[in-house]
């Protein structure tokens, strides 16, 4: 009997709470002296949010293009390295014949 004294006493609070904060609600927009600013501001926020959004979409565009670029230029990185080795080891060929062909004379 006592459980439901307490749950009784809660709902009871809860919905005195909860009408209150409706009828604050119902009155602070009654009472609003100019509902069209209000709504004008919305409307602006909404705009700059929607302005934002599309900034946002184009940076990260931008941010993929960059580093598909930055992957493409390593990659190029790599390969003159590797061809730079090659080079080399082929120089490195091309002295020894020479060194070899100066001997045998």
């Amino acid at each position: 009997m006592m459980k439901y004294k307490k749950t009784i006493a809660t709902l009871a609070i809860a919905a005195a709470f909860g009408t209150g904060i409706v009828l604050a609600d119902n009155n602070s927009w009654q009472e609003s002296p100019n509902l069209s600013h209000t709504r004008s501001i919305i409307d602006q926020l909404g705009a700059k949010l929607t302005a934002q959004s599309n900034q946002i979409t184009s940076l990260s565009t931008q941010t993929t293009t960059a580093q598909n670029q930055l992957t493409d230029a390593q990659n190029n990185v790599a390969n003159m390295q590797s061809q730079l080795t090659s080079l080399q080891n082929q120089l490195a060929q091309a002295k020894d014949q020479l060194t070899q062909a100066n001997n045998q004379k």
